[in-house]
């Protein structure tokens, strides 16, 4: 059995949209990515050169990266 999806990056132009789908994502959110993060539509948005290094984090804490559909 596959672990659930955590959270998903969606990539449009030079910024990411990282959207936690999982209370330990948004933990982890929280307790890393500084407080005045710009958040849009439940999701911290960020340029892809910042992005990488978050969503790697991400995944070196345990957390699953998911695709988004739709």
């Amino acid at each position: 059995m596959s672990k659930p999806v955590d959270f998903t990056v969606t990539a449009t132009g030079s910024l990411a949209m990282i959207r936690p789908r999982t209370p330990a994502a948004m933990r982890w959110i929280e307790d890393n990515v500084e407080a005045g993060a710009y958040w849009w539509k439940g999701c911290i948005v960020a340029e892809l050169r910042m992005a990488g290094p978050i969503v790697e984090a991400m995944v070196a804490a345990g957390l699953q990266e998911g695709e988004e559909h739709g």
